[in-house]
């Protein structure tokens, strides 16, 4: 009998503890599934098209481990979603694959490319999904076969599992659905034109990494120095200062955004070196002309020489020429500069008319000091007149003396025209303070200003 109310006294207690679940459950759960489907959906929607001046996507379209490496490069996309489920795409850097006599090869269109009024849809699929669900030739270029001669294309997705979008607005977090990589969506400042935008960050990117630059950018980090190399090509490789490259550096490719009045750069992950995890994110501060990581401010990128004139100095010790100009016209210099040059350039002409103006370069003569060399064509030959000088550099500033020419015959252009002996033995024989042109990033420039009259500057490139 007592087994009999004991066993009672559970069915009890697990009823009473069964109903109880029962009702927390149809409390929590009191929507159907479609209407918790339709809510996700809605509030989606709502975040994608909030900010009515469009979202900047960085699209990854390759994940890590695929084998053809120039598309895992990144891409910047323009995304403008509108409520009523079309969306406005562009991009500024287009690849396009061609069929070559060996390999396959790609150039990058430096064109601008839109298109408009094309289908986006939020969907759920274990989750919210953003889907591109009708062709747009900004985004659709990376999954369409015929743009690459591989049937599976660039392998881009065009559908993305939305992994992050607070409420703020200040992001979203997008997954590639098939390939994985991880893109992120950040809002463009008020006012937006696709186009301007588009065009600033190009040039922004074109004005600090520059290609062909003489030395690349270095990233400091947790007392450490990385080096990058290939910066220009967008795929740059990242490795510990003093090792191989190819043994010890990772693959980093990167894009620029801007948010505001503040460039960001962003790598596509982050990477560990031993114990050293190499930031993702920085912002570009113009004060220091550095970059500065965003979680941790004592990371930067930065020039590998503090002043342009460290470089200088280490150059011009290695006999290295520097040009001051090809094309006078499209050289940088003062209006007061291209007055002089374009003097001595026309007394030239008076004397011959095929007589004209090519360069001027400096560089370490033989004998330890420094030569100018100004060289002009007659007809289809050119003619080198170098000029002896006295050097020195201290601080930031050079010193150029003038000596005599270095030749003969470049004694009789002075004694010929004088336009061209104010040039080589006033104008250069003075007293220059050395400073970058537009950032310390690009060393192919460096700018020279007369400290004795700052309306006299020109850049030498390197």
């Amino acid at each position: 009998m007592t087994n009999k109310i004991f066993s009672l006294s559970l069915l009890l207690v697990a009823t009473l503890a069964f109903t109880g679940c029962s009702r927390e459950e149809d409390d929590i759960f009191g929507k159907s599934a479609a209407e918790r489907l339709t809510e996700i959906k809605a509030i989606y929607t709502d975040r994608l098209t909030a900010n009515t001046d469009g979202w900047a996507l960085q699209y990854y379209p390759q994940s890590d481990e695929e084998a053809y490496s120039v598309s895992q490069r990144g891409y910047l996309m323009l995304a403008k979603f509108k409520k009523d489920h079309t969306v406005d795409m562009a991009m500024n850097f287009w690849p396009r694959w061609y069929k070559s006599g060996y390999d396959d090869l790609v150039e990058y269109m430096h064109t601008y490319v839109s298109d408009n009024n094309s289908l986006w849809e939020i969907i759920t699929d274990n989750g919210p999904v953003l889907t591109f669900n009708s062709y747009n030739k900004v985004i659709h270029h990376f999954s369409d076969p015929e743009n690459y001669s591989k049937p599976e294309g660039y392998k881009g997705d065009y559908e993305f599992v939305i992994i992050d979008a607070p409420e703020d607005g200040s992001y979203i977090l997008l997954k590639g659905k098939k390939r994985g990589t991880y893109n992120l969506m950040t809002p463009l400042p008020a006012g937006t034109d696709f186009q301007t935008y588009l065009d600033d960050i190009e040039n922004f990117q074109e004005t600090f990494f520059v290609d062909k630059n003489p030395s690349e950018p270095v990233i400091l980090s947790g007392g450490k120095t990385f080096q990058l190399k290939d910066m220009s090509s967008r795929y740059p490789r990242l490795y510990p200062e003093g090792t191989d490259p190819v043994i010890e550096g990772k693959n980093m490719p990167y894009l620029i955004t801007k948010r505001g009045n503040d460039y960001y750069f962003r790598f596509k992950n982050t990477e560990k070196f031993g114990e050293q995890t190499i930031e993702q994110e920085y912002i570009y501060n113009a004060n220091d002309d550095k970059f500065h990581g965003v979680k941790n401010n004592q990371n930067v990128i930065v020039s590998k020489y503090d002043k342009m004139s460290d470089f200088m100095k280490e150059q011009f010790d290695t006999e290295h020429h520097f040009k001051l100009f090809k094309d006078i016209s499209k050289s940088a210099m003062s209006d007061k500069m291209k007055n002089y040059i374009s003097d001595a350039s026309n007394a030239m002409k008076k004397r011959n008319s095929s007589y004209h103006i090519d360069s001027l370069s400096i560089s370490k003569s033989a004998d330890g000091e420094a030569q100018w060399m100004f060289r002009y064509q007659s007809g289809k030959n050119a003619k080198n007149q170098p000029y002896k000088y006295i050097y020195q550099q201290e601080g930031n500033t050079i010193t150029f003396t003038y000596v005599e020419p270095a030749e003969s015959s470049a004694g009789n252009i002075l004694n010929a025209v004088p336009e061209i002996k104010t040039l080589i033995t006033e104008v250069l024989s003075q007293k220059f303070i050395i400073d970058k042109y537009t950032t310390i990033f690009d060393l192919t420039k460096i700018k020279l200003t007369s400290e004795s009259d700052p309306e006299i500057w020109f850049v030498i490139n390197f």
